[in-house]
């Protein structure tokens, strides 16, 4: 795809096109993937299971299908690697690896596979456990019990799998206290709303109703009877947030099958450092696919783009990044204001 059109140092300043949304979050990390190193897995394999990895990323599928058609169109996966490096974290290996965003949104667009941009959903988990024992918890960031701990780690891996935000509230003794004094199926939603930002809330309410026996309420419905709860629980739990993922990425996939041309106008840039801001910016947008600049007059640059996919995910991309302020659009919707933030 060619990101250059007219005057090249023009093109830099138009970085600044996609920031902050009201929904979701900008995944900066979009191409940098950190994969542990399982016992007696080679280097190669790392690296191969690194790719796969990011495809699934991209793509908003967990199938291997997007892969091997990839693959079977005579792409080699350590084309697509930039750099990679070994880590020891704790004991563990993980091999970090960047991949070359440009050849994959090419190789993306020659296969006609949907690919998804930087605009990625922020899930807020809010999970009270009742053993009949000790006094209910919600699970937070910081909590430390068995279950506790094993969903934290899990929960990292899985948003760094899909390249979304699942986050776990981070309460102290107060807020605790605070949600479990309201009525569970309302005041708790609005007690998170008045202190995080996310676009989905996952309430869900764990108690023990026998010896084995578990029920579990709310955003996942399920009875379990096992001696193994902690397994079982977060065996269904991450089948039901993987699903939930898959649902989300897929309304925000941008299919190549159109393009649209919008106008663009940036203000607010102000001199040569900010110009160089934008250009790292520029070429992260994914489904951008041309610029054109007009006129850059009174610190601000008026151009065209082409854009592949609708609107509200051009808008998306550009709202979620924390350098722009998306400030109005025209009654067609064909005219983008954007204000730079110094």
């Amino acid at each position: 795809m060619n990101y250059f059109s007219n005057n090249i140092n023009y093109i830099f300043l138009l970085i600044i096109i996609f920031s902050n949304l009201s929904f979701g979050k900008e995944f900066d990390q979009l191409f940098k993937i950190n994969h542990k190193i399982e016992s007696g897995q080679n280097i190669d394999t790392s690296l191969n299971r690194s790719f796969d990895d990011m495809i699934y990323r991209l793509s908003g599928s967990t199938k291997p299908s997007n892969v091997w058609k990839i693959i079977n169109a005579g792409n080699a996966r350590k084309d697509f690697i930039t750099k990679y490096s070994i880590k020891n974290i704790s004991g563990t290996s993980y091999i970090f690896t960047e991949f070359n965003q440009t050849l994959l949104e090419q190789t993306f667009f020659d296969l006609n596979i949907p690919i998804i941009g930087k605009s990625r959903p922020v899930y807020m988990i809010m999970l009270e456990v009742d053993d009949g024992l000790n006094s209910p918890y919600f699970i937070s960031e910081t909590s430390s019990k068995n279950l506790d701990r094993l969903l934290q780690s899990q929960i990292s891996e899985l948003a760094s799998k899909r390249g979304v935000f699942i986050v776990l509230p981070s309460f102290d003794l107060k807020d605790s206290e605070n949600i479990l004094s309201y009525n569970y199926l309302v005041e708790p939603e609005k007690y998170l709303e008045s202190k995080y930002d996310y676009d989905q809330l996952i309430s869900i309410k764990v108690i023990k109703t026998g010896i084995n026996e578990w029920k579990v309420a709310g955003g996942l419905e399920a009875m379990l009877g096992s001696k193994n709860f902690n397994r079982d629980f977060l065996n269904v739990f991450f089948n039901m947030l993987d699903r939930e993922v898959s649902t989300s990425l897929n309304l925000k996939t941008i299919s190549y099958e159109s393009n649209n041309n919008f106008s663009l106008k940036i203000a607010n840039i102000n001199s040569v450092n900010d110009y160089e801001k934008i250009k790292d910016l520029l070429f992260g947008i994914i489904g951008l696919n041309n610029i054109k600049i007009n006129k850059f007059s009174n610190n601000t640059l008026f151009c065209e783009i082409n854009f592949y996919g609708k609107l509200g995910s051009l808008l998306q991309e550009i709202d979620e990044n924390s350098y722009l302020n998306l400030l109005n659009t025209s009654d067609l919707e064909e005219d983008i204001s954007i204000e730079y933030k110094l």
